[in-house]
């Protein structure tokens, strides 16, 4: 992909790669990131923004979906999990969510000062006994560095009906 990082004109490469893979396009305020955007991607409850020779990719995609991204030799290189350059397994980064979205935390990772707790908690966070008893494997987030790769976790999203 093309590195868009400072190119102002880089609304134009975003909105054909997010048509040519099936995702739609957002309009929002322009960034002053890196790449000033001001088109994002969306699929259902899935954003994609872009980044400087990838798309970021935020999302609660379950772990079964994700294991088989992986096994999709393209998946298994372009579709980094966590943005991790190492490309491991996805089951090595997959984290527990309840049916409200919270992040399941174990509680053996209590800190001692209650306040701090409390701001973990604010932030989206919930202490439980067993985050595997209570909530539904899932990643968060991915790199993706190609269009074969957006094209690819598309229309996976779309067959398994995520987005």
């Amino acid at each position: 992909m093309k590195n868009l990082a400072g190119v102002a004109e880089c609304d134009t490469d975003i909105m054909r790669e997010l048509a040519r893979s099936g995702i739609d396009a957002v309009t929002v305020e322009r960034t002053s990131t890196e790449v000033p955007y001001s088109i994002t991607g969306k699929l259902g409850g899935i954003t994609f923004t872009r980044g400087w020779y990838y798309w970021i990719v935020k999302c609660h995609l379950p772990l079964a979906v994700a294991q088989e991204l992986y096994a999709d030799p393209v998946g298994k290189t372009d579709i980094r999990v966590a943005g991790h350059c190492g490309c491991p397994p996805p089951e090595e980064w997959a984290q527990y969510v309840d049916k409200d979205g919270l992040i399941l935390i174990n509680n053996t990772e209590r800190l001692e000062n209650e306040e701090l707790n409390r701001d973990i908690e604010k932030r989206g966070y919930r202490f439980v006994e067993d985050p595997s008893a209570e909530g539904q494997a899932v990643i968060a987030s991915y790199h993706i560095d190609t269009e074969v790769g957006l094209r690819l976790f598309a229309d996976i999203v779309k067959r398994h009906e995520l987005g």
